[in-house]
């Protein structure tokens, strides 16, 4: 009954209060002044690059200049992300019930823990390292934002990188996808793998219960149930 668990972060495990997308912006800022910022467009659940790429096209900024200066702009981002972890760490909330979720599941042997998610693999790590959560996870074998811009190719990675350090092959409703938006919910689908929704983010609940995930919850405080989820028999 293995198991490979994938978790979001943002609005899934931590609430940064758009600490972080600040800075991902002005980095993004300095090396394009001339950028505007899409209105009334959600940016929840979506890789780094992803959102480079939606800005500068609708600054009308060819997609060549991000590959020409996507390092410069990541290198950029880094910096900041890290100056922001130091002086905002106390701003940064971990979401309710967590904590006690996450040592729960890292007690149980038939589960490997890591992440899927939009941010780039510093990213990630700043954010979890800022909350003392980065030692729940593997971080040799995630998918990060910079693994590629689009997230429904992550899971793939994600699955492939598990079994080249484990020696253990996962597939389908063996991997399982949490996360707050319905990109976390989607992502997964080609492969087959269980998804649960949480409704810890922005997302409304009906638009999330709306692309079908396996199992919904409000929050992570019910552990109980969450292992239930993940072990069920699908």
């Amino acid at each position: 009954m293995k198991r490979l668990l994938l978790f979001d972060i943002d609005s899934t495990l931590i609430c940064s209060k758009g600490i972080w997308g600040k800075c991902f912006l002005e980095a993004l800022q300095e090396v394009f002044p001339h950028i505007q910022k899409p209105q009334n467009v959600s940016f929840a659940g979506k890789t780094d690059l992803q959102i480079c790429r939606e800005i500068l096209m609708y600054s009308n900024i060819p997609l060549i200049e991000l590959e020409k200066k996507c390092d410069f702009i990541l290198q950029r981002y880094e910096g900041k992300a890290h100056k922001a972890a130091q002086q905002y760490a106390d701003k940064v909330e971990i979401l309710p019930g967590v904590i006690t979720l996450l040592q729960r599941l890292k007690q149980q042997k038939n589960i490997t823990l890591t992440l899927l998610t939009g941010n780039i693999f510093v990213g990630a790590k700043i954010k979890l390292c800022c909350k003392n959560l980065d030692a729940f996870f593997d971080f040799e074998i995630g998918a990060w934002g910079d693994d590629n811009w689009d997230r429904h190719k992550l899971p793939a990675i994600a699955v492939s990188r598990a079994q080249k350090k484990l020696g253990i092959s996962f597939s389908g409703k063996e991997v399982v996808i949490i996360g707050d938006t319905i990109h976390d919910v989607n992502c997964g689908k080609s492969l087959g793998v269980r998804s649960i929704a949480v409704g810890t983010g922005k997302q409304d609940k009906n638009v999330l219960l709306g692309e079908n995930p396996d199992f919904y919850f409000d929050n992570l405080e019910d552990d109980k149930a969450f292992l239930e989820a993940i072990n069920r028999v699908m």
